[in-house]
């Protein structure tokens, strides 16, 4: 299978809408309405581009959006290309899927990547597991 069809075939499985059940659960509420949680609404690896989009979506409809660009975007499409997403990649990890991959990444508790690559921090921990 090229590497086309590959991306191709994972950018359509990202876009499959499935209920996620990882969130961040943040310290502090945000308010007007009060938010706790973020979860991933959507996920686009760009190989040809080199970056890695993310979209976030809070309790009540608000929006954050993340991307990874350069070196470290291509770090990761590399490491992604070769992830088991089948196994805990961490002490603190209950399954190994890509969504709570991304969560460890950006949130405060685990490598807080989330002010470099979205503009603010999610100060807060990750819960959840998948369904």
């Amino acid at each position: 299978m090229t590497q086309r069809a590959v991306l191709i075939t994972i950018l359509l499985l990202l876009s499959v809408r499935a209920q996620a059940q990882e969130v961040i659960t943040l310290t502090t509420p945000e308010t007007v309405p009060d938010n706790t949680v973020y979860a991933i609404a959507s996920v686009l690896l760009d190989a040809e581009n080199v970056r890695i989009a993310i979209a976030l979506k809070g309790a009540n409809g608000e929006r954050a959006s993340c991307l990874y660009q350069g070196t470290l975007a291509q770090t990761l499409l590399t490491a992604l290309n070769k992830a088991d997403l089948s196994s805990a990649f961490n002490n603190n990890a209950t399954t190994g899927s890509l969504k709570q991959r991304i969560h460890y990444r950006l949130s405060s508790t685990g490598l807080n990547e989330a002010p470099q690559v979205c503009g603010r921090s999610f100060v807060g921990t990750l819960t959840g597991s998948v369904p």
